[in-house]
């Protein structure tokens, strides 16, 4: 760490807070995101490290092949989109089984028709 309270790891620049400044820090990452490094100090969580520079995505000790295969992430799936989908059906269902004429009038209506 250096007295800015940044540091560089693979090619990336990151900060962390002042208080860790001259400390040797644990670094806590995913190989595939270097975008999201978690800091730790003697025991102590202090969160993500804020970044500066990010010039190298994935860790560069993964094979050529590993970096190509990502885990698993977005599906794709809206889950408001499908709410909303399952709603606007319901609607319709809803709508499709009201009949008008099954409503009853209010009291004054009724004596007028």
């Amino acid at each position: 760490m250096d007295k800015t309270a940044c540091f560089s790891f693979q090619g990336n620049r990151y900060e962390v807070p002042q208080e860790l400044v001259g400390q040797k820090v644990t670094l806590h990452y995913d190989p595939f995101d270097l975008g999201r490094i978690a800091i730790s100090c003697r025991g102590k969580q202090y969160g993500y490290a804020v970044v500066h520079q990010l010039v190298r995505q994935v860790d560069e000790s993964l094979a050529p092949d590993e970096k190509e295969k990502r885990p698993p992430g977005k599906t794709g799936l809206s889950y408001l989109r499908l709410l909303q989908e399952k709603h606007e059906a319901r609607i319709k269902t809803a709508l499709g089984r009201i009949r008008f004429q099954d409503i009853p009038l209010p009291k004054e209506e009724k004596e007028n028709v």
